[in-house]
């Protein structure tokens, strides 16, 4: 996979999109159980 370099013109929105990662992925570790138990009870 090719690494995309990022435009000085864009350096600033480019930090503002990264700054969230952690937060995100926490958010998203805490919903996965549920989001499996639905599919679990939906298609079992």
């Amino acid at each position: 996979m090719a690494t995309a370099s990022i435009q000085p013109f864009n350096e600033k929105a480019a930090h503002v999109w990264s700054s969230g990662g952690h937060g995100y992925e926490f958010i998203a570790q805490q919903g996965l159980p549920g989001i499996i138990h639905a599919v679990d009870r939906l298609d079992p």
